[in-house]
């Protein structure tokens, strides 16, 4: 091998040797930027993972409500049922003794 081939197979591996310097260099700082990178999603999914379970929070919360509410309305729904029919029993009942009372006047008015 010649000088002028010898230096040539060192300025080569001197010139590799610097880009490959240089490329672990860069992966370094991907990687670098990379884990600030991740973090930040980290803690941006975190921040919306509580996010959603807060308002999951607020939904059951509001199903809750809904479902008492709507089981106390039910019941005075039933309950006002069971009033009307009471009232409408007393009212027939009402009725019938009126009619009995009035066949009573009728059969006791003279017959002419």
């Amino acid at each position: 091998m010649t000088p002028e081939e010898l230096n040539r197979t060192i300025e080569f591996i001197v010139e590799s040797q610097a880009r490959l310097a240089a490329a672990q260099e860069q992966d370094r700082q991907d990687r670098v930027e990379f884990r600030e990178w991740s973090k930040g999603l980290s803690a941006q999914a975190i921040r919306l993972l509580d996010h959603q379970s807060r308002r999951l929070d607020r939904l059951d919360k509001f199903y809750e409500d809904w479902l008492r509410q709507s089981g106390d309305f039910r019941k005075q729904s039933l309950d006002f049922q069971k009033q009307s029919l009471d009232f409408q029993k007393q009212a027939l009942d009402f009725q019938k003794q009126a009619l009995h009372l009035l066949n009573l006047i009728l059969d006791r008015l003279p017959r002419s």
